[in-house]
Protein backbone atom coordinates (compact mmCIF):
# COMPACT_ATOMS: atom_id res chain seq x y z
CA UNK A 1 0.00 0.00 0.00
CA UNK A 2 1.00 3.38 -1.06
CA UNK A 3 1.48 5.59 1.90
CA UNK A 4 1.11 9.98 1.73
CA UNK A 5 1.85 12.17 4.55
CA UNK A 6 -0.97 14.93 4.49
CA UNK A 7 1.90 17.36 6.54
CA UNK A 8 3.98 16.83 3.37
CA UNK A 9 1.99 18.89 0.76
CA UNK A 10 2.95 22.16 -0.25
CA UNK A 11 -0.45 23.60 -2.08
CA UNK A 12 -3.30 22.43 -3.59
CA UNK A 13 -3.58 23.53 -7.37
CA UNK A 14 -6.81 23.24 -9.24
CA UNK A 15 -8.36 24.98 -12.82
CA UNK A 16 -11.17 26.24 -11.33
CA UNK A 17 -11.93 28.41 -8.38
CA UNK A 18 -12.46 25.74 -6.18
CA UNK A 19 -11.57 21.91 -5.77
CA UNK A 20 -15.34 21.19 -5.36
CA UNK A 21 -15.57 22.47 -9.06
CA UNK A 22 -13.24 20.80 -10.94
CA UNK A 23 -12.94 17.29 -11.93
CA UNK A 24 -9.39 16.73 -10.79
CA UNK A 25 -7.21 18.49 -8.16
CA UNK A 26 -3.29 18.32 -7.92
CA UNK A 27 -1.50 18.12 -4.83
CA UNK A 28 1.88 18.88 -4.74
CA UNK A 29 4.78 17.38 -2.27
CA UNK A 30 8.51 18.45 -2.41
CA UNK A 31 9.42 15.73 -4.67
CA UNK A 32 6.28 14.99 -6.38
CA UNK A 33 2.84 15.73 -7.59
CA UNK A 34 -0.63 13.64 -7.41
CA UNK A 35 -3.84 13.76 -9.46
CA UNK A 36 -6.65 13.82 -6.82
CA UNK A 37 -10.33 13.61 -7.94
CA UNK A 38 -13.06 15.44 -6.56
CA UNK A 39 -14.95 12.69 -4.50
CA UNK A 40 -11.66 11.54 -2.88
CA UNK A 41 -10.84 15.15 -2.38
CA UNK A 42 -13.76 15.84 -0.31
CA UNK A 43 -12.75 12.65 1.32
CA UNK A 44 -9.34 13.96 2.56
CA UNK A 45 -11.07 17.43 3.64
CA UNK A 46 -13.34 15.62 5.89
CA UNK A 47 -10.57 13.72 7.12
CA UNK A 48 -8.43 16.67 8.34
CA UNK A 49 -11.40 18.63 9.61
CA UNK A 50 -11.87 15.22 12.03
CA UNK A 51 -7.91 14.78 12.56
CA UNK A 52 -8.48 18.61 14.04
CA UNK A 53 -11.09 17.41 16.38
CA UNK A 54 -8.76 14.65 17.77
CA UNK A 55 -5.18 15.19 19.10
CA UNK A 56 -3.52 12.22 19.93
CA UNK A 57 -2.04 9.52 17.75
CA UNK A 58 -0.96 8.87 14.17
CA UNK A 59 -4.63 8.89 11.82
CA UNK A 60 -4.86 7.02 8.58
CA UNK A 61 -7.48 7.10 5.77
CA UNK A 62 -7.71 4.04 3.20
CA UNK A 63 -9.18 4.18 0.39
CA UNK A 64 -7.97 2.06 -2.90
CA UNK A 65 -4.16 1.15 -2.68
CA UNK A 66 -3.33 4.22 -0.54
CA UNK A 67 -3.02 5.56 2.73
CA UNK A 68 -3.07 8.95 3.75
CA UNK A 69 -1.48 9.61 6.80
CA UNK A 70 -1.47 12.09 9.75
CA UNK A 71 1.60 10.75 11.73
CA UNK A 72 0.75 13.64 14.87
CA UNK A 73 -0.90 16.60 16.53
CA UNK A 74 -2.55 18.45 13.42
CA UNK A 75 -4.21 21.56 12.98
CA UNK A 76 -6.03 22.39 10.41
CA UNK A 77 -4.49 25.81 9.76
CA UNK A 78 -0.82 24.53 9.98
CA UNK A 79 0.07 24.71 6.22
CA UNK A 80 -1.31 26.47 3.10
CA UNK A 81 -1.15 22.39 1.97
CA UNK A 82 -3.59 21.40 4.44
CA UNK A 83 -5.79 24.59 4.10
CA UNK A 84 -6.34 23.83 0.72
CA UNK A 85 -7.62 20.27 1.74
CA UNK A 86 -10.50 21.69 3.30
CA UNK A 87 -11.26 25.06 3.50
CA UNK A 88 -12.96 25.07 0.12
CA UNK A 89 -15.51 23.13 1.29
CA UNK A 90 -16.74 25.45 4.37
CA UNK A 91 -16.50 28.58 1.83
CA UNK A 92 -19.19 26.38 -0.41
CA UNK A 93 -21.46 26.61 2.60
CA UNK A 94 -20.94 22.75 3.21
CA UNK A 95 -20.71 21.49 6.73
CA UNK A 96 -19.20 18.17 8.48
CA UNK A 97 -21.54 15.63 10.28
CA UNK A 98 -20.48 12.61 11.83
CA UNK A 99 -23.73 9.84 12.56
CA UNK A 100 -24.01 6.01 13.32
CA UNK A 101 -22.92 4.58 10.36
CA UNK A 102 -25.82 3.05 8.59
CA UNK A 103 -24.66 -0.13 7.90
CA UNK A 104 -22.43 -1.19 10.49
CA UNK A 105 -24.11 0.00 14.15
CA UNK A 106 -20.62 -0.42 15.21
CA UNK A 107 -18.73 2.61 13.52
CA UNK A 108 -19.44 6.20 12.70
CA UNK A 109 -19.62 8.06 9.16
CA UNK A 110 -18.21 11.53 8.72
CA UNK A 111 -19.72 13.42 5.55
CA UNK A 112 -20.52 16.46 4.01
CA UNK A 113 -23.93 17.92 4.06
CA UNK A 114 -25.68 21.56 3.23
CA UNK A 115 -26.70 23.46 6.12
CA UNK A 116 -30.00 22.24 7.75
CA UNK A 117 -29.81 18.78 6.02
CA UNK A 118 -29.22 15.44 7.21
CA UNK A 119 -27.68 12.97 4.81
CA UNK A 120 -24.12 13.11 2.65
CA UNK A 121 -23.60 16.04 -0.29
CA UNK A 122 -24.24 14.25 -3.65
CA UNK A 123 -22.13 16.09 -6.13
CA UNK A 124 -22.02 15.10 -10.08
CA UNK A 125 -23.61 11.77 -8.85
CA UNK A 126 -20.81 10.92 -5.72
CA UNK A 127 -20.73 10.55 -2.41
CA UNK A 128 -18.28 10.75 0.26
CA UNK A 129 -18.36 9.08 3.54
CA UNK A 130 -15.26 8.78 5.47
CA UNK A 131 -15.98 5.38 8.30
CA UNK A 132 -14.05 5.21 11.54
CA UNK A 133 -14.18 2.68 14.32
CA UNK A 134 -15.68 4.87 17.36
CA UNK A 135 -13.31 7.40 19.71
CA UNK A 136 -10.17 5.97 20.18
CA UNK A 137 -6.75 7.02 22.21
CA UNK A 138 -4.66 5.69 19.05
CA UNK A 139 -5.96 8.18 16.59
CA UNK A 140 -8.26 7.41 13.45
CA UNK A 141 -8.21 4.68 10.98
CA UNK A 142 -10.76 4.98 8.55
CA UNK A 143 -11.83 3.81 5.31
CA UNK A 144 -13.18 6.09 2.71
CA UNK A 145 -16.34 4.60 1.11
CA UNK A 146 -17.47 6.62 -2.54
CA UNK A 147 -20.74 5.40 -3.16
CA UNK A 148 -21.77 6.43 -7.22
CA UNK A 149 -25.77 6.87 -7.73
CA UNK A 150 -26.77 7.33 -11.88
CA UNK A 151 -29.26 10.07 -12.57
CA UNK A 152 -30.95 8.80 -15.32
CA UNK A 153 -33.94 11.20 -17.59
CA UNK A 154 -34.27 9.45 -20.46
CA UNK A 155 -35.90 6.60 -18.81
CA UNK A 156 -39.24 7.46 -20.89
CA UNK A 157 -37.24 7.88 -24.20
CA UNK A 158 -35.82 4.59 -23.92
CA UNK A 159 -39.24 2.98 -23.32
CA UNK A 160 -40.90 4.79 -26.04
CA UNK A 161 -38.45 3.13 -27.78
CA UNK A 162 -38.56 -0.84 -27.11
CA UNK A 163 -40.40 -3.27 -29.25
CA UNK A 164 -44.07 -4.10 -28.95
CA UNK A 165 -45.09 -7.06 -30.55
CA UNK A 166 -48.70 -7.89 -30.91
CA UNK A 167 -50.32 -11.36 -30.14
CA UNK A 168 -52.36 -12.89 -32.86
CA UNK A 169 -54.41 -16.30 -33.39
CA UNK A 170 -55.26 -16.67 -29.48
CA UNK A 171 -58.19 -18.75 -30.74
CA UNK A 172 -57.82 -22.41 -30.28
CA UNK A 173 -56.43 -24.40 -32.97
CA UNK A 174 -58.60 -26.75 -34.07
CA UNK A 175 -56.37 -28.65 -36.19
CA UNK A 176 -54.50 -29.45 -32.95
CA UNK A 177 -57.51 -30.54 -31.30
CA UNK A 178 -57.60 -33.50 -33.92
CA UNK A 179 -54.74 -34.30 -33.60
CA UNK A 180 -54.98 -34.99 -29.90
CA UNK A 181 -58.17 -37.54 -30.51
Amino acid sequence: MKRVNLKDIISVSNDKSSPLWDEVTTLQFSTSVMAIPRPVMIGLGVFILECDRRSAGTHILTYGGYEFVVESELNKHCSEGIIGLWKYLIDAGLSDMSKVCSHDYGKLEHFVRRNGERVPVTIDGYQTKMVTAPYSAEGIRATLYIRQTLVRDDLLDEAEQTLHGRVVNLAPSYDAQRMVQ
